[in-house]
């Protein structure tokens, strides 16, 4: 199959030089077989998976097993597979499930923050970077009492964010939310919405927790809460279930979301020996300057199921 592989090759160079991403294709050995495929995604994992199984579907039964990927890579080359190399027992396992959410760097040697929902039960986790880049992570902390994950990233932090604990959250305070809401509908850049601390205490009177005014979406649990100086004084961690509520009380309850408050992580990251800045109020920046900063420190969390 002259072929798929110089298909692959050739591909991968314009996609990888251009979009940052990778190509593989597999092809079943044998002369004259139906079974080649190649695909593109961001990370060569997945693009060797999709190719495995394209050759498979365009592959007889009794062929599908001698599918192989005979070339893949990354940045513009893809390399051919080792002579003699032969194909696995079985074929990689595809994802069954996925989910996203958002994380913020806490060190330059790589500790993101999140909320443990968001990590939970992932065999893969990645870090998607602000230049579109997947970095593998994994949990080195985790409290799912208080909803906070620590993941150690293969990169280190070009910024971190510093940890306000005090003075202490106050109610009427303005905030910043950034996160990446909605994976693949809204903008991958991340979104920064604003609003106010409504209440220094969550649901039931929760003193770990407060409540925010700023809309937030799926997706952006484990992003951070900005005040008005650049502290994260909060990490983003859930919504009131609007729909469940107005059948209860026949109304539609508006911008009720809930952070765990800064204290409660420092907390958190104190009990497990993680290193952390500690932020003080500051002269006061503009929203476009907070939500800049925030996109430099903030990455979104990708977590998949097999």
């Amino acid at each position: 199959m002259k072929n798929s592989t110089d298909a692959a090759r050739a591909l991968c160079t314009i996609v990888g030089t251009f979009h940052n991403q990778c190509v593989a294709g597999a092809e079943d050995p044998a002369p004259g077989t139906p079974g080649v495929g190649w695909a593109v995604a961001a990370d060569k994992l997945t693009a060797e998976q999709k190719a495995l199984a394209m050759c498979q579907a365009k592959s007889p039964p009794a062929r599908r097993a001698a599918c192989k990927v005979m070339t893949s890579g990354c940045d513009g080359s893809a390399a051919p597979a080792s002579p003699g190399q032969q194909p696995p027992a079985t074929p990689p396992k595809a994802p069954t499930g996925s989910s996203s959410g958002s994380g913020f760097f806490l060190t330059q040697a790589g500790n993101v923050m999140t909320n443990a929902h968001v990590v939970q039960g992932c065999d893969d986790i990645r870090i998607r970077m602000t230049d579109g880049s997947l970095i593998r992570a994994r949990v080195i902390a985790i409290n799912e009492v208080d909803d906070l994950a620590v993941l150690k990233a293969d990169t280190r932090a070009e910024k971190v964010v510093t940890l306000r604990t005090a003075p202490p959250p106050r109610s009427g305070e303005p905030i910043v939310v950034f996160g990446f809401p909605l994976s693949g509908l809204l903008a991958s850049t991340g979104n920064g919405t604003t609003g106010n601390i409504t209440a220094v205490a969550g649901l039931r009177d929760d003193p770990r927790q407060m409540q925010i005014s700023a809309p937030v979406q799926p997706g952006n649990s484990g992003g951070p809460l900005i005040d008005m100086s650049g502290n994260v004084v909060g990490v983003v961690v859930s919504k009131l279930d609007a729909l469940r509520v107005a059948r209860v009380i026949e109304d539609i309850p508006q911008n009720i979301n809930f952070a765990i408050k800064a204290s409660t992580v420092a907390n958190f990251l104190d009990a497990k020996g993680l290193t952390y800045s500690a932020g003080q109020t500051s002269r006061e920046l503009s929203v476009p300057e907070l939500v800049e900063r925030a996109k430099r420190y903030s990455v979104e969390v990708k977590c998949s199921r097999y």
